[in-house]
C-alpha cells in the first residue's frame, strides 16, 4: 500500500537528488498499517506531487516504481499503466533490480534508472 511521503523528481533530476528522496521514503515506510481513508491518501498523493488529480498520473509519459526493502536490499518494481477499465500501475513482467541498502548513491542512481528504463 502507497503512503507518504510521495516525492515528485522530474527525469533530469540528478542522481543525489534521486537517492536522498529515495533514502526519505526508505525511512517512512512502513508496514502492517490499516487501509487508509483513501480521500486522505489521494490528498496526499496529489499534494506531495504537486499535481491536481490523481488522473494525472495515467499519463503515458508517466513512470513509477514500486520500491521495496527487505534485508537491506533495495529492490526497484518496474511497473506498467493498467488496462481500462482498471486505472494505476500493475507490475510489469520485466525484471526488478535489487542493491544493497549500503551501496553508494551512484549505484543506487543507477539501479533505480535501470528500473525505469524496464516500465512500460
Amino acid at each position: 500500500m502507497a503512503s507518504a511521503p510521495f516525492i515528485r523528481l522530474e527525469s533530469n533530476a540528478n542522481s543525489s537528488e534521486w537517492v536522498i528522496a529515495i533514502r526519505k521514503v526508505l525511512e517512512n515506510s512502513r508496514e502492517g498499517l490499516p487501509n487508509p481513508d483513501f480521500s486522505v491518501l489521494r490528498r496526499q498523493l496529489t499534494d506531495g506531487l504537486g499535481i491536481k488529480s490523481a488522473s494525472d498520473l495515467e499519463k503515458p509519459t508517466v513512470k513509477h516504481c514500486a520500491i521495496q526493502l527487505r534485508d537491506n536490499i533495495i529492490t526497484f518494481i518496474p511497473t506498467k499503466h493498467a488496462i481500462a477499465p482498471d486505472k494505476g500501475y500493475v507490475h510489469s513482467s520485466n525484471d526488478p533490480v535489487s542493491v544493497s541498502k549500503q551501496a553508494d548513491d551512484k549505484e543506487i542512481s543507477e539501479a533505480l534508472q535501470l528500473a525505469i528504463s524496464r516500465c512500460e
